[in-house]
């Protein structure tokens, strides 16, 4: 007969062995490697994490002589489900606000920055701080432009780090940051220059010089997207234009945007990097805002969605048109994606600029696009 009080002995002691040695190993990164975009395929880091498990497997069965598996656990079939990646965070622009996974909003704290003198979107960091780029205040000394401030905000609205960025002769605005550095464009005589400016030191690195206008970006891993006009207006190519620009060797991959494209307004890549979802305006007797999906690794346009109308007009006026405004775009996972939006019939003459979004107006959309 088995001692059944020996057999939970060794088994509390080796959940003790266990504990411990996950309490010993050294904390997980913060930001696992990206896999840049190319042929659907296994990663190619699974075979550096096949060492660590064997290292932790041979630390453990050292410790306890020999590890012995009930004929339950041995014949259990393995569990080989993907974890989705977490739901990016979805911001507004215009006044600075996050709207969280229940649904409800927050403000973003920008420490003393005016909200009307706010450049790009407030960027968040890990710990709940964000980097801000803006002016104190917008009235200024007249005839003088204000320098504007890069700020490090607290997630309770005190300022960590701040510093003036007075560019030369030009303007600067941020694009967005990743744990250390801002990425920051410098714009001079029609040049703009990528820039990962470091939070603590100040100190820039030049990623690239283009001559590319830029309306929006998201970071993933050590690549930027970026969207703006197209350098060409009148190529074959359409007036917009997607950019994937490697942070460390600055190379820039271009994609193309639909023709109909007239201004873009937002972007964000998927959590697994395999896609870019795009906002853009076309413009007609109608104004459509639409969401196109663009697959990085062959440049097709798999989505090509309208979302509404950019246009404010009554209901008596315009009863086949969804007069909208766009607010923000965040993905829900490798599968959905979140766009904010304002409903310009419940709220008629809403002015983007400075002003809080009224809670009737605002629409959270989920779509679909795989």
């Amino acid at each position: 007969m088995p001692d059944h009080d020996t057999s939970r002995n060794e088994d509390a002691e080796l959940r003790r062995i266990a504990h411990a040695l996950v309490a010993g190993a050294p904390p997980a990164p913060t930001l696992l490697p990206f896999l840049k975009p190319g042929p659907r395929r296994a990663s190619r880091y699974a075979h550096r994490l096949v060492p660590a498990v064997a290292a932790a497997a041979v630390a453990a069965t050292a410790a306890t002589g020999a590890l012995v598996l009930s004929e339950r656990d041995a014949t259990k079939p393995a569990d080989n489900r993907t974890v989705s990646p977490p739901a990016q965070r979805l911001f507004l622009s215009g006044w600075p606000e996050e709207v969280l996974a229940d649904g409800s909003i927050v403000d973003v704290p920008i420490g003393d920055i005016d909200r009307l003198g706010l450049d790009g979107m407030p960027q968040p960091l890990p710990g709940g701080r964000f980097v801000v780029l803006g002016v104190h205040d917008v009235s200024g000394s007249p005839g003088e432009a204000p320098a504007p401030a890069l700020a490090v905000v607290n997630a309770d609205g005190t300022v960590d780090i701040e510093r003036d960025l007075q560019p030369a002769d030009g303007t600067v605005g941020l694009l967005a940051a990743v744990p250390k550095a801002a990425i920051l464009a410098r714009h001079e005589g029609g040049k703009t220059d990528i820039v990962m400016h470091n939070l603590q030191s100040g100190q820039e690195r030049l990623v690239v010089d283009t001559y590319l206008g830029i309306s929006s970006a998201d970071v993933t891993g050590d690549r930027l997207a970026v969207v703006g006009p197209s350098p060409a207006s009148g190529s074959t190519a359409g007036r917009c234009r997607l950019d994937l620009i490697d942070l460390v060797s600055g190379h820039r991959t271009p994609y193309q945007l639909p023709r109909a494209c007239w201004e873009t307004r937002g972007v964000r890549v998927s959590p697994d990097g395999e896609f870019a979802a795009v906002v853009y305006g076309v413009v007609g007797p109608q104004p459509e805002l639409r969401l196109a999906i663009v697959d990085l690794a062959d440049s097709v346009t798999q989505k090509d969605e309208l979302l509404g109308h950019n246009l404010d007009c009554p209901l008596t006026e315009c009863p086949d048109i969804r007069p909208v405004h766009y607010l923000g775009l965040a993905w829900g996972n490798d599968e959905t994606v979140r766009v904010a939006l304002v409903d310009l019939r419940a709220h008629p003459g809403w002015n983007p600029e400075g002003h809080r979004v009224p809670r009737e107006a605002l629409i959270i959309e989920t779509r679909t696009i795989r």
